[in-house]
């Protein structure tokens, strides 16, 4: 999860934690864990997200998992 990404989002939207986790679905803890990055959301969360930012799928994906170990 990209969450400099995700908090530029909200801020250029104007959305706030409470607004999009009501949008998205899920309760503001879930949505403050993320920002906190304590935890990965799930497909449906990545998803609610997305829609409710107006954001292209994959875009706050964090690829910096990539190359390392396999």
């Amino acid at each position: 999860m990209n969450v400099p990404a995700l908090k530029r989002a909200m801020e250029r939207k104007g959305v706030s934690v409470s607004s999009l986790a009501a949008m998205v679905g899920v309760n503001t803890v879930a949505i403050y864990k993320l920002l906190k990055c304590r935890c990965e959301p799930s497909y449906y969360t990545m998803k609610g997200i997305h829609e409710a930012l107006g954001l292209d799928y994959g875009v706050l994906f964090d690829d910096s998992w990539k190359g390392r170990g396999r």
